[in-house]
C-alpha cells in the first residue's frame, strides 16, 4: 500500500483512530483541571455548604463540561454534587473557565474527588486534598462545626487580631478568614452558610469597584443575612459612593445615606468600646474622622455623637429578616482606627453575643472531650426515642457468645457422647445447633430492633410577624429496619397545615459534631471520594413549578444500612399570611406591657414571651386567643428561665442557680428542654459549660432582643407539619415522634 501523501487525509485518519480508541467525542486534548479553591477566604465549616471553585483549562475544542464533586458525609459515604443540568461550564481552547460547585464536607480534612464530564463521558478525574503538592489544587483545612467562624471582606479590619488574642486564653476558640477578591465572593447565599459573622469594609482597597446592588454577590449576601446571618458593615469616607441609592451596599444599610461628616470628638466610640484603663484614645489625623451619616434609621442606635441618636448615629444594630446588620459609621481600616489600641475592644463589643469568654479553662477542656453541642445532644435524644427499638448491652452480647461457644463445643460433645452415646451424631447435632442459634439470633434481633421504618423529627419554625417572612429547619432522624436507599425531599407547611411556596429550600444530611465513629471531627477512613454512593442537589433557589414537580428528589439514593439510623436536614424560607399579632409597649423599668393574639392557625402550648433580659410564662395560647402582658404575670430573668427548663429536663431538684454540667447529664436532657437554647443560648449564664448550636448557629435570635424586639417561643402540639418525604410519599408511622417548636419575632412600639 503506497504511503498517504495528502495532509487532510492524514488528519482525518488520525481523528478517526483517536475517536475509536479513546471513546471521547474529540480527537486531541481534553480540558484539564488547573485550580481548586474550597471555601471563602480559605475557610469553611464541617457540616455546612461551602463553595468549591474549579478552574478548567480548555482543550482543543469548545465543550460544555459538567463538573462533579464527590465528598464524604459524616458517615464517610461519598456524596456527589454537580453543576445544574442547564448550566454546564463552557470551555474554549486557550482559556481557563471557572465554575462553582457547592459541597458539604462531613469528615475533617477529607479528600474530594472532582470529575470533568461531557455528554456522559469522563474527561478527567482528580482527587484533591489538603496535602496536595500542587498548591493550585490543595484544599483548605476544615473548621470544626462548634467553633465560631468569621469572614472579613475588603482588607484588614481588625478581626484577625481579635480572634487570635481571644483564642490564646484557652477559654474561647474561633477561626478567621479574609477575602479581598471580588470574583471569589459567592453568588448563592448558601456559600456563606459556614460563617457566623461577615465583616464588610469599604477600606482603602476599593475592592467593591464594579459592583452594583443588583449584583448576584450582593443579593446572595443580603439573602444570607435575611436567613439568619450577622453582617457588620463598616463605612467611612466611601459612604457617598457605596450607600447612595444606586450604590452597591445601599440595600444593606439600616437607613438612608444623608451626608459625609467629620467627627472631631471620639468619646462616644471610646465609651461604646468600654476600653480598659491602658487603652489609648483615638488619635485623629488632621483633627477629624470621616463619618457616614444615615437618616431615617431603623433598629437601635447604640452609640452616637451629639445630643440625640438622630444627630450623628455611629453604631446602629438593626434586624434584617431573621438576621442582623450592625452598621459602623466609621472605617475600621482608616489611619486613625487601624493603629488604635482599642480597635479590638470595639470589635469585641460589636460581637458581644457571638464571643463568649466566660467559660473557664477546665470547662473548655471538658467540653472538647465530650464533643458538647446542641446538635449532638439533639441527635442523641432522637436516637434514643425510637419505639420498640433496643440496643443489646455489651455484656449480654459477650454472654451469648460464650454460651454459643459452650453449646457447639463441650455442650455438643457431652450430648452426643454421654446422652446419645454415638459420637458420629455430631454431624447432625452440630449443624442443628448452628442453625438453631442463628435463627434465634435473627428472631431476637427483629424482636429488639423492630421491622418497621421509624422517624423521629424536630421542626423549628420562625416567623417575623411584621413582614410574614418565615423559615424552617427540619431535623429528621430515621431508623431503617432494612438496608435500603432513600430518595428524599422536603415538604414545607405552615402552622395552619397549608403548603408553603418556598423561596429557598434544600435537603441534605446532618452530621454529628465532634469525635467518635460518626463524628465529623474524626478523620476520614478508607479511600473516600473514589465513588459516589448517593447524590444531593444543593440548588437553593427553586421556582414553584420546580418545587411542586413530582420527580424532584434533592437527595437521591441515600443508603441506610440494616437496623441503622441516618439524620437528614432541611431548610426553607417563604412567606406566610398568618402569624401572632402583638401590641406591646416598653415600660420605664425595662419591661414590656400590652397583649399578643394568636392568629397562626394552630393552638400553641408552653408559650414564653421574651423581651430584653426578661421572660413571661404564658402557658397555652389557643388559636384566636389573646394574652395580656401586665402586672398579673410576674416576669423572671431569661437566664433563670433557661436554667429552670434545663433542671426540669434533667429531672433535678433544688435551686436552678446551682446547676452544673455534671448534674445536667446532658445526654439525658429532654428535647423540650434543649429547644430554648437554640433560640437564646447566649442568655444562659453561670451554668458550667455552654451548649453550642454548631451547624444551627444561624438560628440564634438573641440579636432581635438586643435590637429592642420581643420573642414568643412556643410548642405546637399539631405534628407533623413539614415532612421529609420518601419518593414524594409520607414516611409517618404510628410509632414516630414529632416535635414542632415555633418562634415569633414581635415588634415593640
Amino acid at each position: 500500500m503506497p504511503p498517504i501523501k495528502h495532509t487532510p487525509l492524514k488528519f482525518a485518519l488520525v481523528a478517526v483512530l483517536a475517536c475509536g480508541f479513546s471513546g471521547v467525542a474529540f480527537a486531541v486534548d481534553p480540558p484539564v483541571l488547573v485550580s481548586a479553591v474550597l471555601g471563602v477566604g480559605g475557610q469553611y465549616k464541617l457540616g455546612c455548604w461551602a463553595p468549591l471553585r474549579l478552574g478548567v483549562d480548555g482543550g482543543s475544542l469548545p465543550l460544555a463540561v459538567d463538573l462533579v464533586a464527590i465528598a464524604p458525609d459524616s458517615d464517610g459515604v461519598g456524596v456527589a454534587t454537580t453543576t445544574p443540568a442547564n448550566r454546564p461550564l463552557s470551555t474554549e481552547p486557550g482559556r481557563v473557565a471557572e465554575g462553582t460547585l457547592y459541597v458539604r464536607i462531613g469528615k475533617a480534612d477529607a479528600p474530594i474527588e472532582v470529575r470533568l464530564m461531557s455528554s456522559g463521558k469522563l474527561l478527567e478525574k482528580r482527587v484533591l486534598s489538603t496535602y496536595s503538592s500542587n498548591k493550585a489544587l490543595a484544599l483548605a483545612s476544615s473548621t470544626s462545626a462548634t467553633i465560631p467562624l468569621f469572614l472579613e471582606i475588603g482588607g484588614d479590619l481588625g478581626l484577625e487580631k481579635l480572634v487570635d488574642s481571644l483564642s490564646t486564653n484557652e477559654t474561647w476558640r474561633g477561626s478567621f478568614g479574609r477575602e479581598t477578591s471580588l470574583a471569589a465572593l459567592p453568588r448563592d447565599w448558601i456559600g456563606y452558610e459556614s460563617f457566623d459573622v461577615v465583616l464588610l469594609g469599604t477600606s482603602k482597597t476599593d475592592w467593591w469597584r464594579g459592583l452594583n446592588k443588583s449584583d448576584a454577590r450582593i443579593v446572595a449576601l443580603r439573602q444570607w443575612v435575611e436567613s439568619g446571618g450577622k453582617l457588620i458593615l463598616s463605612c467611612g469616607a466611601d459612604g457617598a459612593e457605596v450607600l447612595t441609592p444606586n450604590g452597591p451596599f445601599a440595600d444593606l444599610a439600616p437607613g438612608e445615606f444623608a451626608s459625609l461628616e467629620s467627627l472631631s470628638r471620639t468619646t462616644a466610640l471610646e465609651q461604646f468600646a468600654e476600653l480598659e484603663d491602658e487603652a489609648q484614645p483615638i488619635e485623629l489625623e488632621g483633627g477629624s474622622l470621616s463619618v457616614t451619616r444615615l437618616e431615617n434609621t431603623r433598629g437601635m442606635v447604640e452609640a452616637y455623637d451629639g445630643r440625640s441618636p438622630d444627630e450623628m448615629p455611629l453604631v446602629i444594630r438593626a434586624p434584617l429578616g431573621f438576621g442582623e446588620i450592625i452598621f459602623l459609621a466609621v472605617d475600621l481600616n482608616s489611619t486613625a482606627l487601624s493603629g488604635w489600641t482599642g480597635r479590638k475592644a470595639l470589635l469585641g463589643r460589636l460581637l458581644r453575643d457571638v464571643i463568649d469568654t466566660n467559660t473557664d479553662k477546665e470547662d473548655v477542656n471538658y467540653l472538647r472531650g465530650q464533643s458538647q453541642s446542641l446538635v449532638s445532644n439533639l441527635i442523641g435524644r432522637l436516637d434514643a426515642s425510637f419505639t420498640n427499638v433496643s440496643t443489646t448491652p455489651f455484656l449480654v452480647v459477650v454472654g451469648l457468645v460464650l454460651l454459643y461457644l459452650a453449646l457447639i463445643g463441650p455442650g455438643d460433645y457431652f450430648f452426643v457422647k454421654r446422652v446419645i452415646g454415638r459420637a458420629e451424631a455430631t454431624w447432625i447435632t452440630f449443624p442443628l445447633i448452628v442453625i438453631g442459634t442463628s435463627a434465634g439470633a435473627y428472631a431476637a434481633a427483629y424482636w429488639l430492633k423492630g421491622d418497621k421504618l421509624q422517624v423521629n423529627q424536630v421542626e423549628i419554625i420562625d416567623v417575623e410577624s411584621s413582614s410574614g417572612l418565615a423559615r424552617g429547619a427540619v431535623i429528621t432522624h430515621l431508623y431503617s429496619p432494612r438496608a435500603e436507599r432513600y430518595n428524599l425531599n422536603l415538604q414545607a407547611r405552615t402552622l395552619a397545615g397549608s403548603t408553603i411556596e418556598c423561596d429557598t429550600i434544600y435537603t441534605a444530611w446532618l452530621g454529628n459534631p465532634g469525635y467518635g465513629i460518626n463524628g465529623m471531627q474524626s478523620a476520614a477512613g478508607g479511600e473516600l471520594g473514589r465513588r459516589s454512593d448517593y447524590s444531593i442537589d444543593p440548588t437553593p433557589l427553586l421556582t414553584r413549578s420546580l418545587y411542586n414537580a413530582s420527580n424532584l428528589q434533592p437527595v437521591r439514593g441515600m443508603p441506610v444500612q440494616v437496623w441503622s439510623t441516618k439524620t437528614a436536614f432541611g431548610r426553607w424560607t417563604g412567606k406566610i399570611d398568618r402569624s401572632v399579632d402583638s401590641e406591646l409597649l416598653p415600660t420605664d423599668d425595662g419591661l414590656v406591657e400590652g397583649g399578643i393574639t394568636n392568629d397562626s392557625g394552630a393552638d400553641l402550648e408552653d408559650c414564653r414571651l421574651l423581651y430584653g433580659d426578661w421572660a413571661w410564662r404564658l402557658g397555652a395560647l389557643n388559636n384566636g386567643q389573646t394574652a395580656a402582658i401586665d402586672d398579673s404575670i410576674d416576669p423572671i430573668r431569661i437566664n433563670t428561665l433557661l436554667k429552670q427548663t434545663l433542671r426540669d429536663g434533667a429531672q433535678l431538684s433544688g435551686p436552678s442557680e446551682e446547676i452544673s454540667l455534671d448534674e445536667l447529664r446532658w445526654r439525658e436532657l429532654t428535647i423540650e428542654s434543649l429547644a430554648p437554647l437554640f433560640s437564646v443560648r447566649s442568655k444562659l449564664k453561670g451554668a458550667k459549660g455552654q451548649f453550642h448550636p454548631s451547624q444551627l448557629s444561624y438560628g440564634q435570635l438573641t440579636q432581635h432582643l438586643e435590637a429592642g424586639r420581643a420573642l414568643l417561643m412556643a410548642r405546637c402540639p399539631t405534628a407533623p407539619l413539614s415532612e421529609l418525604l420518601r419518593d414524594s410519599e409520607s414516611m409517618a408511622g404510628e410509632n414516630d415522634n414529632y416535635y414542632v417548636f415555633c418562634r415569633f419575632i414581635l415588634d415593640v412600639q
